[in-house]
Order: structure tokens, then sequence, then C-alpha cells
């Protein structure tokens, strides 16, 4: 299980699967890994529209899974903020 920012995310094991090398093995081999791939986006576009309906909804507690889209980033201020040299300070 991995957990990335937050969310999680659940690997299920399966079978494995081989790309067949043979022209006639192509129709029963590759129609299951199609079928694999098919389910996964599946699950990835029910979750997103789940997360999008959620985001849109404007009444009720705040979400704890909202994306928020960044609007901009602030850079952090320098260590040596002034723009005297060391030799003019000395001079003061």
């Amino acid at each position: 299980m991995d957990c990335p920012k937050g969310y999680v995310c659940r690997v299920l094991a399966s079978k494995e699967h081989e790309v067949p090398i043979e022209a006639k093995l192509i129709q029963s081999k590759l129609l299951p890994i199609f079928e694999l791939t098919l389910q996964a986006k599946s699950i990835v576009q029910c979750s997103i529209s789940l997360i999008e309906k959620a985001q849109k909804t404007k009444h009720g507690a705040p979400q704890d899974f909202a994306i928020k889209a960044p609007s901009g980033f602030k850079l952090p201020h320098p260590l040596n903020v002034g723009s005297k040299r060391k030799a003019d300070v000395l001079q003061e």
C-alpha cells in the first residue's frame, strides 16, 4: 500500500499475463490484458468524478481531500537582506 500526499492507493495482486508472440494466440491472450486495463481506467475515471463532484458542492463541512490549484508561489526572503557592502558598513 502506498500513500502519496495523504491519498491511499491500494494495489491488488492478479495473475501474471504475458503478451503473446505468436499471431494465433493474440486474441486469446491479449483480451484479458485489455479487460484489466479497461477496469483500471474505469476505476480511475470514477474516482476523479467523485472527487470533482465533492469539490463542486459548496455546502456542508470542508472536505479533507480538496484539490486546490496553486495561485502562485512566494519566494522566501534572502538571508542577507541589506544592499550595503561590508566595506560600507565598516566605514559608518
